[in-house]
């Protein structure tokens, strides 16, 4: 089945999900920029994927890094990427299906200390390298406290078969990624900051960022985000914004305009993975 505009298709059951500005409830501060997808579809689809807990193949018009003539005259090639997100040591659990790039966007622990840093990150990795993916992308979580003390440099070592981003970009197959860790300041976790402290972070997001990993999400009505990182989606316009940290609002949704798809994938095991395909 061909996507046709306004539409995103979940390629196992073909089932058609449509999409229009003013449906569902925006998390945008503005209440404009960002439009859920209808609730009644969403509910749908989640009941349809629990009952043999496959994922969700995602396509939409917007989700191309070639032109749309190449994607028209068949000449484009389809990455597949699988987003998962906060899974607090529950990774054991998740089957990620065939990909060309795994997305981890942090929280891949609980709390994470230094006494239990070897344990978790032997368990993390061996998981990492058995995941039927060509290539691995991981962004920590404002829980893998024993990490923040650490450079980005020491942290890549620790997980040598990720390319580990951390205020710091990738082009992996041809698509460009950048990812962050930050959130807001908290005594408790880890990679915190104040929302100058955010802004500073994100005006360094490269303007033509294909995938936006983070471990805090942008700003909304219905959770805590950054209206920092809100605003620098809304400039760049990434293909693809993936992140967790808020686990009561998890799905996917597109900006009214198409431009950019996001993604909340903090994981339940009535949530399956996001899996979504850029053309490039």
């Amino acid at each position: 089945m061909e996507a046709s505009k306004g539409m995103i298709f979940v390629e196992e059951s073909r089932i058609a999900v449509p999409w229009a500005q003013g449906e569902g409830e925006s998390d945008a501060p503005d209440g404009g920029w960002e439009t859920a997808l209808p609730a009644a579809a969403l509910y749908t689809l989640t009941l349809d994927q629990m009952m043999g807990r496959a994922p969700r193949i995602i396509h939409a018009p917007s989700l191309r890094v070639c032109s749309a003539k190449a994607l028209a005259k068949g000449k484009a090639r389809r990455i597949r990427l699988v987003h998962v997100s906060d899974t607090h040591l529950k990774h054991p659990e998740i089957v990620v299906p065939p990909c060309d790039v795994l997305v981890h966007s942090g929280d891949f622990s609980t709390r994470l200390t230094p006494d239990e840093l070897p344990q978790v990150l032997a368990s993390f990795n061996e998981w990492l390298a058995a995941a039927p993916a060509a290539h691995r992308v991981v962004v920590c979580g404002n829980h893998e406290i024993a990490l923040s003390r650490m450079t980005a440099d020491d942290i890549q070592a620790l997980m040598p078969d990720v390319v580990y981003l951390q205020d710091s970009g990738a082009k992996i197959e041809g698509i460009k990624f950048y990812g962050l860790p930050w959130t807001h300041a908290s005594r408790s976790y880890a990679f915190g900051t104040n929302e100058a402290g955010l802004a500073k972070a994100c005006k360094k997001i490269p303007k033509k960022t294909d995938v936006l990993v983070c471990g805090k999400s942008h700003a909304g009505k219905r959770h805590w985000g950054s209206h920092a990182l809100a605003a620098r989606v809304a400039k760049i316009k990434p293909k693809l914004h993936l992140y967790g940290h808020v686990h009561d609002v998890v799905g996917v949704r597109l900006a009214p305009s198409g431009c950019t798809m996001f993604s909340n994938a903090s994981y339940d095991i009535a949530h399956p993975v996001v899996v979504v395909d850029l053309y490039v």
